[in-house]
This record gives C-alpha cells, structure tokens and sequence, in this order.
C-alpha cells in the first residue's frame, strides 16, 4: 500500500528529491535492457531524469556499461531486503522493464512488475512474454529494442504526472483484483 510509505523521505535518503525517477527494480543482466533505458534518457537530453537501478552487482561487466552510457543520469544501488522494496518503488515516478527479446526473456515474468502494480505506479514494459497481457489496460507496450519509442513513452509519462497517477491507480486495481 503506497499509503504506508514516506516517499519524500526516501526521495530524501536517495538524493532524488530534485529528480523525476525512473526505476528497475531486480537483477540488472543484460537480457533486461537497462542499456536500452539509459540509451533512451540519454536520447531525451533531459538534465532532470535519474536512472536508479535497485539490484545491481549481481554482473559488475554489466554494471560497468551501465555506469559508462549513463553517466551522473544513473545510480546503481544493490541488492535490498523484499522488505524495503515499496518504499523504493514508493520513491519512483515510473518504472521501466524494457525486456529485451532474447530466450531468457520468453521464459520468465519479472516478478517486480506485481510489485510495482501493487504500488501503483506507472509502467512501461516491452512486449516480450506475457508482460502485454500483464499491463494490458493499465500501463505502457513497447517493441522490444524499439529505444526511440521507449524514448518518446517515458518522457510523455514524466511530463504528464496525471496521466501517470491514473495509469499507477488502474495498475493498482488490477494488480489487487
């Protein structure tokens, strides 16, 4: 319940509060595409955009590209206990799970999407296994690899924090019903 958790404070903790804040939540691999995401903020040229990645170190090659694309617009942060994963997500104003299409992808869900669903955000996702199903009726499709869609869909949703609030509040119902 996004209710029970100050996202101010946390915002706080995280030296964010001055940022729009897109998030990953869970094991950053290069299957995931974060690449993609960092490429598509890079592509926006906004200064506001901070990347957060709550689940890094798990393939410190990776890691590294990360940081070297992205730059000061990322901030890798480890692994954290299930325990504190709403008041992280609490602190996001979108997460993205830009799914690349690749055989790891096809045969798993990420199970953070339910997380975030359940926090009622907004999010974008591409369009690899069941994640259009998913979100269908309550957040964002993608193609995957698409880097200027993806682009193009996390500036509209960071420029229109309405829209945003509505599409986290349907993911919230559905992720509840």
């Amino acid at each position: 319940d996004p209710e029970k958790y100050d996202r101010n404070a946390m915002r706080q903790r995280l030296s964010i509060d001055n940022c729009k804040v897109v998030m990953f939540l869970g094991s950053a691999r290069p299957h995931k595409g974060l690449d993609d995401i960092v490429r598509a903020i890079k592509m926006l040229g906004r200064t506001d955009i901070r990347l957060i990645v709550v689940g890094a170190g798990a393939d410190k090659k990776y890691d590294a590209l990360l940081k070297e694309l992205g730059g000061e617009t990322i901030i890798l942060h480890g692994e954290i206990p299930f325990k504190n994963i709403p008041e992280y997500l609490n602190a996001a104003d979108l997460v993205v799970l830009p799914q690349k299409s690749h055989l790891q992808s096809y045969g798993q869900i990420p199970a953070k999407i339910f997380d975030a669903m359940a926090m009622a955000k907004p999010i974008i996702a591409t369009d690899v296994a069941d994640l259009p199903l998913i979100l269908e009726g309550c957040g964002i499709i993608v193609p995957a690899g698409d880097i200027s869609s993806l682009a193009k869909e996390i500036d509209r949703v960071l420029s229109n924090p309405l829209a945003a609030i509505e599409m986290g509040e349907k993911a919230r119902v559905k992720c509840i019903n």
